[in-house]
């Protein structure tokens, strides 16, 4: 009980944080819909309407992602790691850092459970995913990605549907770590707010000189 208390107390502050932008989100979204309404009425076309954020289950999806990142154990990923090499894993997306580091890194991008489903909790913008009902629908996602990303420099893996990674990292849904030698050297900020490919990029400058 007590462990939950204070598992709670350090999740608040973040959630909250969250919380906020998704509602400054839907205000700014409002305003642009009522602005859409005014050109209508003077003869402009109405622009497609953008969805809301901050639902219960947007709310429920930034919980239980600030869950995953105090709850995380650790595991590895070494299948695909190579002696005295780094293994960069991202849990996102990436392109030039991969480019500008293949001589020194391998680097690999795991799909992870779907962000931002389209069917509960569509991001404005992006691209239209179900929930991933089986592995094969998670696969299909991935091959998506690399359609329309141009990942030449990394290996793209899919999750299982246990979600082994993207628990064993505290993902959900955007995260970078750096594999070596079987132990885990670097583990970036959790997305969207604290996910940066630069800080990533410091650390390989370093690491790899």
């Amino acid at each position: 009980m007590c462990a939950n208390v204070v598992l709670t107390l350090q999740i608040l502050p973040w959630f909250f944080s969250n919380c906020i932008f998704l509602a400054i989100y839907d205000a700014t979204t409002l305003v642009r819909r009522f602005a859409a309404r005014l050109l209508l009425l003077e003869g402009r076309q109405e622009t497609q309407a953008t969805p809301r954020m901050l639902t219960k289950k947007g709310v429920r999806a930034v919980w239980r992602s600030y869950v995953l990142d105090l709850t995380k154990a650790q595991r590895r990923l070494l299948d695909f790691a190579r002696a005295g090499r780094p293994l960069v894993i991202n849990f996102g997306s990436f392109c030039r850092l991969a480019d500008a580091f293949a001589a020194r890194a391998d680097f690999m991008v795991v799909y992870v459970a779907e962000a931002h489903p389209a069917e509960v909790w569509p991001a404005p913008g992006g691209l239209l995913v179900h929930s991933h009902q089986n592995l094969h629908e998670r696969r299909s996602a991935a091959h998506m990605l690399l359609r329309e990303a141009p990942l030449r420099s990394c290996r793209v893996v899919a999750d299982a549907m246990d979600d082994n990674a993207n628990l064993a990292y505290g993902v959900a849904f955007e995260r970078l770590a750096v594999i070596q030698d079987g132990q885990i050297v670097f583990l970036g900020g959790k997305g969207p707010f604290s996910y940066r490919v630069s800080d990533i990029g410091s650390f390989l400058e370093t690491f790899c000189a």
